[in-house]
């Protein structure tokens, strides 16, 4: 066969020029990602790639024509974002820096793992058939069969967003007996979603993305952590979580959920707090009682509220199997493990704990009672807690706030090591770590006292039941049996990380928090949680509320955080909240009731009005930004592409500034960043490059690039440019920050992460 007159976007005949009469590829207008090997490249000697069907944070997977046997094929190539790149001669890898060499070199040996996990399983039905796989380019590689179809979240969509049950069971059954068949090799898959599965032209499904398979006998080692939020289970959020094929159960009825509900189940995390999920004969769905009920169980949050394996949870879906132990009360099914018996709160013990000057532990406490109400948001509570322009983001980690990469050469890719944003040090120190502050000046109102601190011009009430202690100006609110615990403070930093602003916080509140926590104030194994980062204005203040938990000596502890704005001087106000829960994060509400009342009294002594506000303008993103740093606010057209342009005051060069661009319904994320540099090629040259790996816990599809720019009309002037492309419910953003000079990147760098925070708020 001559392969000069095959067709790269389907292998078929063509004499290459203009569109393809089969498929309609145009190789002379195609946009091929930067990252992707050229088209037309022969790997292993046979297997000749064309169009790239997928990029992901591992890898890139090509289309590709097997020239021995004269087939299409998927070659899936090894390509971890943030880690490696492709080299000047645009075939070979090369890590980003030398230190990255073990991680890569790991990573492609658990590549070619699943491969051979994939060879092993070729007997099995649905399941995606690994022909190939070997090592070229400084990289892996391995062969599957081309599976002509969409995924099943497309497939539904085309079907108007929801499917029958009947449908439903049609296309994942055969998945699910599959899952039965590869459990039964000690294996999980542990990815499961409606992407991962492929409904073929023909009708037949197919399983993809075995990724994330381990061994399920691997007791030895802690499992790691893999997350599709609102498919994975509580379980897989935990180290040590126990995992099994109850956890493959709950990804597979969470998508079934999905597709004939339409409705996205809550995350795993949140149901654990406030179990929300509807069951779907209650949202409409013509589907027999036990079919419901089976499907209820599934998705119980408990791993011991499911079933035990999958052929059990097949025969209850079909009808073939009643379950004795389901208890239906108000549609939901309770689990064995949700007593709500009541028991006296075991006390938090504070003897120990110390200034965030000294880490100190804090002593030991009994056994945890089981508590009966979920957590919500302490500002989302009835009356004068209903706090007006409340906005919930989703949890984001530090790599929002990456100071621009630096250091590229031009015209060639950068190998420039993709890490967290650099922290703001300071070799001062900082103001809780000067003994100095008085105790406060006390009134009594009511049932409370209010503790007013003139030094640093703020005030706290606390109900009487809580003793007061002063601990060289770290505030500590103890109720008098000890069982909850409140602390405040005025804070400009901790240890090497220096905090000037609310600005600050945002960008570092994960390194911060965590090691105020466990450094300051003597807790361990301090967690915070993925999903929770709330936004609240109050009182002329812009306040950010993150929640976790954390251990003393053994006992668990919920924490509520909040970082309240400084208006007359530098930092923040550090409020921290301590209660016991669960091991499922429950705990009493009259617990919650007490600690919010202190929490919610930090006050500033303040005439002045807040920083912070919202840009919110109709058809238009809306993000936080601060009054002090931004200058003007302007709406943005490029070719045909609406936005707006946040300019930046106190920089060096007016160019170095944020846009904030409405990609609207791109089909994809590889297309909105096509998308997006299409934007930034009306006004801008492109040199190097690099793709980072965002470490953000959400459920959101985000993908971070940067680039090395220069503007079409003055090619002497580069600029160094970072974005970020999220998917929010179908329409994608591009969050874009300019640096035009060294001395603005902090500026720039801070302010970017704020406007990626606000803009994946929960709506």
């Amino acid at each position: 066969m001559d392969t000069s007159k095959l067709c790269f976007g389907c292998f078929g005949e063509h004499d290459g020029v203009g569109p393809c009469p089969h498929c309609g590829f145009d190789i002379s207008k195609v946009r091929h990602p930067f990252v992707a090997l050229p088209i037309g490249t022969i790997l292993n000697g046979r297997y000749l790639t064309g169009r790239v069907l997928g990029v992901g944070g591992f890898g890139v997977t090509y289309l590709a024509f097997d020239m021995t046997l004269e087939i299409c094929v998927a070659v899936k190539e090894y390509l971890p974002s943030g880690i490696a790149l492709r080299d000047s001669d645009h075939y070979t890898m090369t890590v980003t820096a030398p230190e990255e060499q073990p991680k890569f070199d790991n990573g492609a040996s658990k590549f070619l793992e699943e491969a051979r996990l994939l060879a092993k399983l070729r007997d099995v039905p649905n399941i995606v058939t690994v022909h190939d796989y070997f090592r070229e380019n400084s990289t892996a590689y391995f062969v599957m069969e081309y599976i002509e179809g969409v995924d099943l979240m497309k497939y539904t969509n085309q079907k108007g967003g929801k499917l029958s049950y009947d449908e439903a069971v049609r296309i994942l059954l055969p998945i699910i007996e599959s899952l039965a068949h590869v459990h039964r090799h000690n294996l999980l898959h542990r990815d499961i979603s409606p992407d991962n599965i492929i409904v073929m032209n023909n009708g037949q499904t197919r399983l993809l993305d075995f990724g994330a398979a381990r061994l399920a006998i691997d007791s030895d080692k802690s499992k790691s952590i893999i997350l599709k939020h609102g498919f994975a289970p509580e379980e897989q959020y935990r180290k040590h979580g126990n995992q099994g094929p109850w956890s493959d159960e709950y990804a597979l009825a969470a998508t079934m959920y999905l597709i004939i509900t339409g409705v996205m189940p809550p995350d795993a995390l949140e149901r654990v707090h406030e179990d929300t999920l509807v069951p779907p004969v209650q949202l409409g769905v013509n589907m027999p009682l036990y079919a419901n009920n089976a499907l209820m169980k599934a998705l119980s949050v408990s791993a011991s509220g499911r079933f035990p394996d999958m052929n059990s949870f097949a025969a209850a879906l079909s009808g073939k199997q009643a379950d004795p132990d389901d208890q239906m009360v108000g549609g939901k099914t309770v689990m064995i493990d949700q007593e709500t018996s009541e028991v006296k709160p075991a006390p938090v013990s504070t003897d120990n704990l110390s200034t965030p000057a000294v880490a100190a532990p804090v002593t030991t406490g009994t056994t945890v009672s089981t508590p009966s109400t979920p957590k919500k948001s302490i500002w989302k509570r009835p009356l004068t807690y209903i706090i007006a322009g409340i906005v919930a983001l989703a949890g984001i980690g530090t790599a929002a706030g990456i100071y621009i990469s630096k250091n590229y050469e031009w015209g060639d890719p950068t190998t420039q090591t993709s890490t967290r944003r650099p922290k703001k040090t300071t070799t001062e120190p900082t103001e809780t770590q000067a003994p100095t502050i008085p105790d406060p000046k006390t009134r009594e109102d009511g049932d409370n006292i209010v503790y007013t601190d003139s030094v640093r011009n703020y005030s706290v009430t606390a109900n009487k039941d809580f003793a007061f202690e002063n601990r060289n100006g770290l505030y500590v609110f103890e109720k008098a049996d000890r069982s909850l615990m409140v602390t405040t403070d005025a804070i400009c930093g901790f240890g090497d990380i220096r905090i000037d602003s609310l600005t600050d916080f945002i960008a570092q509140c994960d390194d911060l928090t965590i090691q105020y926590l466990q450094d300051g104030l003597g807790l361990s194994n301090v967690e915070l949680a993925p999903d929770y980062f709330f936004v609240h204005s109050f009182n002329n203040s812009t306040v950010i509320e993150l929640s976790g938990v954390a251990y003393n000596a053994g006992q668990r502890l919920d924490v509520t955080i909040l970082a309240y704005e400084r208006k007359e001087d530098k930092g923040i106000f550090m409020s921290c909240g301590f209660m016991p829960c669960d091991e499922y994060g429950m705990y009493s509400s009259d617990d919650l009731e007490a600690i919010s009342s202190i929490l919610l009294s930090v006050t500033e002594d303040s005439s002045s009005t807040s920083d912070y506000e919202f840009f919110d303008v109709e058809d238009r993103p809306c993000v936080l930004y601060r009054k002090s740093d931004a200058s003007n606010i302007t709406d943005i057209q490029i070719n045909n592409v609406t936005g707006i342009c946040i300019d930046l005051q106190n920089v060096s060069d007016p160019d170095s500034r944020i846009y904030v661009l409405s990609l609207g319904d791109q089909g994809s994320i590889t297309a909105a960043c096509t998308s997006t540099e299409q934007a930034l090629g009306a006004q801008f040259k492109f040199g190097g490059y690099e793709s980072v790996t965002p470490t953000i816990n959400s459920n959101l599809e985000m993908r971070i690039r940067n680039y090395t720019l220069a503007m079409i009309d003055n090619n002497d002037k580069q600029l160094e440019c970072s974005s970020c492309v999220v998917n929010i419910e179908g329409s994608y953003y591009a969050v874009i920050a300019m640096c035009a000079e060294e001395s603005d990147r902090e500026m720039v760098a801070l302010n970017y992460s704020m406007t990626i925070r606000s803009l994946i708020r929960n709506k």
